[in-house]
């Protein structure tokens, strides 16, 4: 089982993901680096789960879907952006997510979102899908956060589904990287990096952080994400956003209650609510357009 560019997405890339999320995953790291892979699951299939009427039912593909139906679409776990044969990236669940905005069986999406983020470049995919949505979306949350609520913030309503574990925030860009050189040079080995003389700039950010020095690579790397996150959330929460709050875009999580009250999420639910919300979004969307 080839997990290459998960070690490198973990190794080398930037995330947005909230810390206890990137903990947790300690002994996931420790595995892949040793080579381990018996202990992964490979992942089930995908479920196209609908709503119509009363319950939650799979059905083969959107398509087939019963008229009027909404459609539920899971976004777990890490985020990646390239799928696994233990997890689904973001850029296949884009791809389910478009097959149910083209079926004209489905009315409206409710996305069920339970995640503590993952690396930037997985957010693209379902951002780009979401900011020319042609149907009313949902953001259902058990956790959304950093990465998973850039996602979230850009749905038509954003609902917590309990009011005990339900956290969001965390917006922020964090990156981090493993120096084993130290290490190998006690053993004798001699790392030798040469650059071409027209390639004073080359890489220059990385090599200033190994010695220690972050200020570059927080200044041309890091903040811009940062800000390019916040200003991603102050638009689409518009005046509902209490950007005042400390913390609130400086990477704070706040509970489902305290959220709403400060414009991070509308309101508080379960899937039977978030269903009912979104159908009713589909029915003035149909009304406004008629």
């Amino acid at each position: 089982m080839n997990f290459s560019h998960i070690l490198s997405e973990i190794l080398r890339g930037q995330w947005a993901i909230e810390p206890q999320t990137a903990l947790s995953h300690s002994s996931l790291v420790a595995s892949l680096i040793s080579g381990k892979s018996e202990n992964f699951q490979p992942r089930s299939e995908f479920n196209h789960l609908v709503s119509a009427g009363s319950g939650i039912a799979t059905t083969s593909n959107f398509k087939d879907a019963p008229a009027g139906s909404v459609a539920i679409i899971p976004v777990k776990g890490t985020m990646m952006k390239y799928g696994t044969m233990c997890s689904y990236g973001t850029e296949e669940i884009a791809a389910y997510f478009s097959d149910a905005l083209a079926s004209k069986k489905i009315a409206a999406i409710v996305m069920d979102i339970d995640s503590g983020g993952g690396t930037v470049n997985a957010i693209s995919p379902l951002a780009n899908l979401l900011s020319s949505k042609s149907k009313p979306v949902v953001a259902l949350c058990d956790t959304a956060a950093s990465a998973a609520y850039y996602v979230a913030s850009a749905s038509d309503h954003i609902m917590a589904d309990n009011n005990l574990s339900a956290g969001f925030g965390s917006i922020g860009v964090v990156t981090s990287f493993v120096d084993m050189q130290p290490f190998y040079e006690m053993q004798g080995v001699k790392f030798h990096t040469i650059y071409a003389k027209e390639s004073k700039d080359k890489n220059l950010a990385f090599e200033k952080a190994l010695k220690g020095d972050y200020e570059m690579m927080q200044d041309e790397i890091l903040s811009p994400l940062a800000r390019q996150f916040q200003n991603h959330v102050k638009q689409s929460r518009g005046t509902k956003l209490k950007a005042e709050t400390p913390g609130i875009l400086t990477g704070k999580m706040f509970f489902a209650e305290d959220a709403q009250e400060i414009g991070l999420i509308d309101s508080i639910g379960n899937m039977q609510k978030a269903i009912e919300k979104a159908l009713l979004l589909a029915d003035v969307k149909k009304f406004m357009n008629s």
